[in-house]
């Protein structure tokens, strides 16, 4: 039994490094998101390029850590006698005294809400992205001749806008 409580002591102590280098790869993966759309927005192609060798260059860290999560997940569940798949950090927090359990309850609450966090700056950065797709393809139909008439939208979400009258209003 003691040899349990020690050998789970360092899984649960080797897993909080895991959640702590997890929640701050999603905190540089934020930051990268941002400096994405700072890159679109500004067509700074250099910041662009770096950022996207930044992120490649990173994948091996990426992985090795995964294997890191994995490998302890394995140790944990035949500790704990269940199988890799029921193994989860509110199954392990239910296992544990409390005082670690509320470690790792709290590393839970961080890695949620940065994964809320990161799920609607993703959504933002697509949607960026999509609408420069589509703003590229429109002015190529254009320079192109496709035959086809650039979709223009008035503030209320209509095709009726017409061209000659000001696009924005500059009453107060």
């Amino acid at each position: 039994m003691q040899s349990l409580n020690i050998q789970l002591n360092r899984l649960v102590g080797e897993l909080i490094g895991v959640l702590d280098a997890d929640a701050s790869r999603i905190v540089l993966s934020l930051e990268r998101l941002d400096g994405l759309r700072a890159g679109v927005i500004k067509r700074d192609e250099e910041a662009l390029k770096v950022l996207l060798d930044e992120i490649a260059n990173d994948e091996v860290g990426q992985m090795w850590l995964e294997r890191k999560r994995k490998g302890i997940c394995v140790e944990l569940a035949a500790a704990l006698g269940c199988s890799e798949s029921q193994m989860n950090l509110s199954r392990l927090c239910a296992c544990l005294p409390e005082e670690m359990s509320g470690i790792l309850a709290d590393k839970q609450r961080l890695l949620k809400e940065l994964v809320e966090r990161m799920q609607v700056e993703h959504l933002r950065t697509s949607l960026l992205l999509r609408e420069c797709s589509r703003l590229n393809k429109s002015l190529l139909h254009q320079i192109m001749g496709s035959g086809k008439g650039a979709v223009t939208y008035n503030a209320q979400g209509n095709t009726s806008w017409q061209a000659e009258k000001g696009m924005v209003s500059l009453r107060i």
